[in-house]
């Protein structure tokens, strides 16, 4: 069972910016809310984007299972919808080994392009790759888990 997250999305031509909700599936099947981002354009003149993310406290029980994903050599998958709400869905997908997210301290660094018209397309995860078999894969090293922090 691989952690999958949706990303449900809206966008506001007013300002600029285009805001998501990610839900999470920790079991590949069902789903449940995580957080909230928002790709906008922080400088009109450049074009330069900024991406903000709303903190995701994780429980006891997520850290688990995202351990179970690591020890398993599994990935942690990531599945955004780049649609309007109201249009037909449309999902890109992205995934990097769990043992990545836990040998990170649960710290995502995710690349985000847009087209054109600045509208999400696709993404991928830039996160430091280990092994399976290494002992940071199983192990939290003593680091407390306690929020998935994006970037």
């Amino acid at each position: 069972a691989s952690l999958l997250l949706l990303a449900l999305f809206q966008a506001s031509k007013a300002d600029d910016s285009w805001d998501y909700t990610l839900e999470h599936s920790l079991d590949g099947v069902t789903f449940q809310e995580r957080n909230n981002f928002r790709i906008r354009v922080s400088d009109l003149a450049s074009g330069r984007k900024k991406v903000e993310f709303s903190p995701y406290e994780v429980d006891a029980d997520t850290v688990q299972k995202l351990l179970t994903l690591s020890k398993n050599g599994e990935s942690y998958l990531l599945r955004t919808n780049v649609r309007p709400s109201g249009v037909a869905p449309a999902y890109v997908t992205t995934h990097v080994p769990a043992c990545a997210l836990i040998a990170s301290g649960l710290v995502e660094s995710i690349i985000f392009h847009l087209d054109s018209t600045e509208r999400l397309i696709s993404f991928e995860y830039a996160n430091e790759i280990f092994e399976a078999s290494s002992p940071v894969c199983s192990d939290t090293g003593g680091k407390k888990l306690k929020k998935i922090k994006s970037r």
